[in-house]
């Protein structure tokens, strides 16, 4: 390993390194590293690397006073930032090895919002410390989910090649030419959002256990449903504004004075072009959890064991999830080709090819 563990511990022979870089009271990380350990003791799914590294960091835009124990817990609960990541560069390059990074702030803080503001006090009493560790394992759990899919089904490089495909266009210095560029980086963010539904699906899913029963399946549908309209009113605002830059630049070859206006339009489609992989990127977890849990109820699959779901590709999981609507008899709410979902994967992707060949544009 690169950098020197704080802690390291051998847990049914997966070696776990943790690195400490966060800035929180001693305290509370007296009180987070043996939950740390427990819990991954406690997930089967964690012992299938043979090392694994646990990065604890503080949120990077957020200062604390860790001197006041009190007052940092005050604070932490005023953001509302990510739980965790993890990267898997072990299974893309040899240089590193499976990594998950933990926002311990973040962590703290949500834990902290739950809690009655009068009883903040330098250490959590039993109820916060039992909340903590229930937090830590669906957070554990979930990133270890990601990186056994990293490990199994390649989704590392599939997730790896659309982002950073999509992220070196949204950053190009926008020109008038740069329209071309927006065309593909949509094309690319709509591509990378079925990956996105597949794989926080399944991470969503068995980050807690499950209850399978017809109220938890309508929660999950309406859920999905109230995510999947967000998304289509994303692409719709997307669209809209895509057809006022292309008509501003229309304008800008009668009319040169209009071309400061195309080029202000193109900014401005930059920023809703993020702002829509933003909202992609939210919607992804409560369209998928819907798609697996409507496999898992329809099929009444074993929801303990991983291996089974991990093994689907991103088109089988769409085509089973339509079966499995068609059994539990309710409307598919994504659909990968068949039109028959509030969002079909092909008929967005047809939509924009269609509006970049209306302008004579090639989309790569």
């Amino acid at each position: 390993m690169p950098e020197v563990c704080t802690e390291k511990h051998l847990i049914k022979g997966t070696e776990i390194c943790i690195l400490d870089r966060s800035e929180v009271p001693l305290a509370f990380k007296q009180m987070l590293r043996p939950l740390l350990r427990l819990t991954l003791e406690s997930i089967p799914f964690a012992t299938r690397f043979v090392r694994l590294r646990l990065v604890l960091k503080t949120n990077a835009t957020a200062t604390y006073d860790v001197s006041n124990p009190r007052q940092w817990l005050a604070e932490t609960a005023r953001h509302y930032d990510a739980y965790a990541s993890c990267s898997a560069e072990e299974f893309v390059s040899p240089n590193e090895g499976p990594t998950i990074d933990l926002f311990v702030d973040a962590i703290f803080g949500a834990i902290a919002r739950k809690a009655d503001k009068s009883s903040y006090e330098a250490s959590f009493q039993k109820s916060e410390t039992k909340q903590l560790a229930v937090l830590l394992d669906e957070t554990l759990r979930h990133e270890l989910v990601h990186l056994t899919q990293f490990q199994t089904n390649k989704y590392a490089e599939k997730h790896a090649h659309w982002e950073s495909r999509a992220a070196e266009i949204i950053v190009e210095r926008a020109t008038p030419s740069g329209i071309d560029s927006m065309f593909s980086v949509a094309r690319h963010l709509l591509t990378n959002f079925t990956v996105l539904v597949w794989a926080e699906g399944l991470a969503t899913m068995f980050q807690k256990p499950q209850r399978y029963d017809q109220a938890t399946n309508v929660e999950y549908y309406d859920a999905a449903k109230k995510a999947a309209l967000v998304v289509a009113e994303a692409v719709r605002l997307w669209q809209g504004h895509l057809q006022k830059v292309l008509s501003a630049q229309e304008d800008a070859k009668r009319y040169p004075q209009e071309a400061r206006r195309a080029q202000t339009l193109i900014f401005s489609l930059r920023e809703l072009t993020t702002a829509m992989h933003s909202v992609f990127v939210g919607a992804s977890y409560q369209l998928g959890l819907h798609m697996v849990y409507t496999l898992a109820y329809a099929y009444k699959l074993d929801p303990e064991k991983l291996e089974p779901y991990l093994q689907w590709n991103r088109r089988e999981l769409f085509k089973l999830y339509e079966k499995g609507c068609a059994r539990l008899g309710f409307t598919p709410v994504f659909s990968f080709s068949s039109n028959a979902g509030i969002l079909d994967y092909t008929r967005m992707v047809g939509e924009l090819m269609g509006l970049a060949g209306k302008f004579g544009i090639q989309v790569k």
